[in-house]
């Protein structure tokens, strides 16, 4: 091969090796771009998204001017007119000027104007003064139709009826038509005091429970309808202070007899309305379930209604005739208890079915409430305080699954309440072998019962270490408080000092077993409280137990009790020897 030929293959390769050096450059420069793009998507989905901030909304400021000028001026303004009217009124009848029938004709006239200038003042746009103005042409006819009746005689009782029906059904159709639903309030007020307004109400107790009912019934309706919250809950109230109202002003007049008979129908119409008002919060959401708390006032109101008309009898002596709550079970108002706590059960189960969780927290309570109330109604205390403690358990457990905190703050109402009981009962036990000791039993296996259900769900419960210490705590004090109590039983026949001396090392050796019990379950806390009780129980033998003992048991004491201390303090090495 010729020289010529050599020297071009030379150059073509160098050529070659330059090329494929620029090409390994840019493949470089590719691939150190392609991994800087990977580690970049990295860090953005490794680095935390910032938080969103919300501006806060900016407070509009008040319209003074609107709120005094269209609002409340006319509101206080209507209010100062009637005065005036009321006063002229009384001028012109101290001078004789105008005679009892020209004084009702002013008066319809006058609220006839004010209903007039209303309704323009609503087609003009002017809604709140427009409201005024038909509140106060219905008032103005509700108060000459009184005066007209009451004060001048002018009027018979079955037209004063029917008037004052026709006012309050004319204020309901204002108030449905304005889609006001302070009108329909203020109806409320004017429709449940109409009655007080009529002479002679007190022989008509029946007309008047009933009256009042379907009053609340329409107000009920409408509210449902339009949705009006406060209506809902002021119609609902207000029955009960008509009702209560009535009932004592009645009082006065009838005698026992008649005034029972007024209570219990009464209770009875109370009882119909608690029934409509849990159907219409069983079926429907109203109100977003705002509803929910009214129904569990209604309830407790109902009841007292109940007991206080239907857990009663009539006692009479040589001197007076009184009124008596039954103390055995059987009256109308056990058997009530018992049939709401089956309801409101069934009604947990179903919600509980459905998933409806709020509906089923409120019935749950309400029929579990029921249920206590049945069993202090039944029951004698000896077995009460057992079954409030059984209960508290069940109740714990429910509270938890549904989940409720009303329910959970109730079970441990009711373990206070039975532990206090029980804590008091055990101070009067003579036997180990007696009912006392059974029920300390009980209450710990109660109390073991709610550690472990804490302990299991600790997921569902926000605050469950400190109910974890709580309940453990409760433990502990029960041990102490029933091993001291067995000890002084045991050692009742002996002299005080022996029982002191008992005492104490009963205290020691608890204190070794709850240290033993913290190592095992390698519980810190348990193995904390189990040294310092032994010190407790040295400060009670040092201040307390000395002074009254001889010699000899002092020897005896602080023996055992040092012999305790080095065992005890021998455990903690092991026990960190084996750790190390």
């Amino acid at each position: 091969m010729s020289e010529k030929r050599i020297l071009e293959l030379e150059e073509r390769m160098m050529k070659l090796e330059k090329e494929v050096e620029l090409l390994k450059g840019v493949k470089q420069k590719e691939l150190q771009s392609v991994n800087n793009i990977q580690e970049e998507n990295a860090i953005r989905e490794i680095k935390p998204k910032p938080k969103e901030t919300y501006k806060p909304i900016p407070k509009q400021n008040v319209d003074w001017e609107k709120q005094i000028g269209r609002i409340w001026l006319p509101r206080i303004f209507m209010v100062v007119l009637l005065i005036g009217v009321v006063w002229a009124f009384k001028a012109a009848i101290d001078n004789n000027v105008i005679t009892e029938p020209v004084r009702i004709f002013i008066g319809y006239l006058t609220a006839i104007v004010l209903f007039v200038l209303g309704e323009k003042q609503f087609n003009r746009k002017r809604r709140t003064l427009g409201l005024v103005l038909l509140g106060g042409s219905i008032s103005l006819l509700m108060l000459t139709t009184f005066a007209g009746h009451v004060l001048y005689g002018l009027i018979p009782v079955a037209g004063s009826v029917l008037l004052n029906l026709l006012w309050v059904g004319i204020g309901i159709y204002l108030s449905y038509r304005h889609r006001s639903q302070e009108l329909t309030i203020f109806m409320g007020f004017a429709g449940y005091l109409m009655p007080f307004l009529l002479d002679g109400q007190a022989n008509n107790m029946y007309l008047f429970v009933l009256y009042e009912f379907v009053l609340f019934m329409s107000l009920l309706v409408i509210s449902m309808k339009e949705r009006y919250l406060k209506l809902f809950y002021i119609s609902t109230l207000l029955l009960h202070v008509t009702y209560l109202a009535y009932q004592n002003l009645s009082s006065l007049l009838l005698p026992i007899e008649k005034s029972l008979s007024l209570v219990q129908v009464i209770a009875v119409a109370i009882f119909i309305q608690h029934a409509v008002l849990l159907v219409a919060a069983y079926k429907w959401n109203l109100f977003k379930k705002k509803e929910l708390p009214l129904l569990f006032t209604s309830f407790l109101l109902t009841l007292l209604w109940l007991y206080n008309s239907f857990d009663v009898y009539i006692y009479e002596d040589d001197y007076n005739t009184w009124l008596r709550h039954f103390n055995e079970f059987g009256s109308i108002y056990d058997y009530v208890l018992l049939g709401m706590a089956i309801l409101y059960g069934i009604l947990s189960y179903l919600c509980y079915t459905a998933n409806k969780k709020v509906k089923l927290s409120v019935f749950s309570s309400i029929g579990l409430f029921s249920l206590t109330l049945f069993f202090i109604a039944v029951l004698e205390f000896e077995q009460l305080k057992i079954v409030f403690l059984l209960e508290s358990l069940v109740v714990y457990y429910m509270g938890i699954h549904i989940p409720s905190k009303l329910q959970r703050a109730s079970s441990i109402f009711l373990l206070f309440i039975s532990s206090i009981l029980i804590f008091i009962e055990s101070a009067y036990m003579e036997n180990v072998w007696s009912m006392e000791t059974l029920e300390m039993l009980l209450l710990l296996g109660v109390l073991v019962g709610f550690l472990q259900l804490t302990s299991q769900y600790h997921d569902k419960l926000k605050n469950h270490q400190l109910l974890v210490n709580g309940f453990g705590s409760y433990i502990v004090f029960t041990i102490i408080m029933f091993a001291t109590t067995l000890t002084n039983v045991i050692l009742d026949h002996y002299s005080d000092s022996i029982q002191n001396m008992g005492v104490s090392l009963v205290w020691g050796l608890l204190s070794i077993g709850f240290v033993f019990y913290g190592i095992l379950r390698e519980n810190k806390r348990v193995r904390i409280f189990g040294i310092v009780w032994i010190f407790v129980t040295l400060m009670k033998l040092i201040f307390f137990d000395l002074p009254s003992v001889s010699i000899l048991i002092r020897a005896i004491l602080f023996i055992g009790l040092g012999t305790i201390g080095v065992f005890m303090s021998r455990f903690f090495y092991n026990k960190h020897d084996e750790e190390k």
